[in-house]
């Protein structure tokens, strides 16, 4: 201490508030990545389960109503296919900000049902998305056939009807259980091109995820 009262007061204080500055700026960014990390832990990590089938039921898809033919949404029209509705586990999220159909279908839900609502059988998957696709892979013996599990999930484009809706999306954590209702549909962008629903359970690849 007594070395450094004598370089501080030949530097009139500023050696002294310079190791200052740099101890309150490491205060700073201790205490902003340690709310970084509660925030990102209470908001963003993954809600576990015990093992046991959560959801047991399949997706409801039904005709639509008869006189419903669409609606103008931004800049393109949406074109309703079926009356949809599910509870399912939120498998994986995957926002989009840049890609062709963002505006519209700004995040993207892996989801299951059934078998693929059981933590048992989820603890031994590796579950990702990318580029609109929803993909699942394991390393060790599963309890069931892989066509199973296809069948009991499936990856959703997600069209929130209003902001409010999208701000309820943007809080959805993996783990979390939903309750889906509203529509398949096609969306037809004023360029041209165009993003369209599966309607079954059963199809892999492209053109096999939900538009909703």
């Amino acid at each position: 201490m007594q070395a450094l009262n004598k370089y501080v007061n030949k530097s009139g204080g500023l050696a002294y508030n310079g190791l200052m500055a740099r101890i309150d700026f490491m205060k700073v960014f201790l205490v902003g990545g340690a709310l970084f990390l509660g925030y990102h832990f209470i908001f963003f990590h993954e809600i576990k389960h015990p093992a046991g089938i959560l959801t047991q039921e399949a997706p409801l898809q039904t005709p639509v109503i008869d006189g419903f033919r669409g609606v103008t949404y931004k800049d393109s029209f949406i074109e309703p296919l079926a009356q949809y509705s599910l509870t399912a586990r939120i498998l994986s999220i995957e926002k989009y900000w840049n890609d062709h159909f963002a505006s519209i279908a700004p995040i993207d839900w892996a989801v299951g049902w059934g078998l693929m609502s059981d933590s048992s059988v989820i603890e031994k998957l590796h579950i990702s998305q990318g580029d609109r696709f929803y993909f699942y892979s394991w390393y060790t013996p599963l309890p069931v056939e892989g066509s199973v599990l296809n069948h009991n999930s499936a990856n959703m484009h997600l069209i929130p009807a209003t902001d409010s809706i999208r701000s309820q999306l943007g809080k959805a954590r993996v783990g979390h259980i939903v309750e889906l209702k509203g529509y398949l549909v096609r969306v037809n962008k004023k360029d041209g091109t165009e993003m369209k629903s599966s309607l079954s359970r059963d199809d892999t690849g492209p053109g096999a995820c939900e538009v909703m």
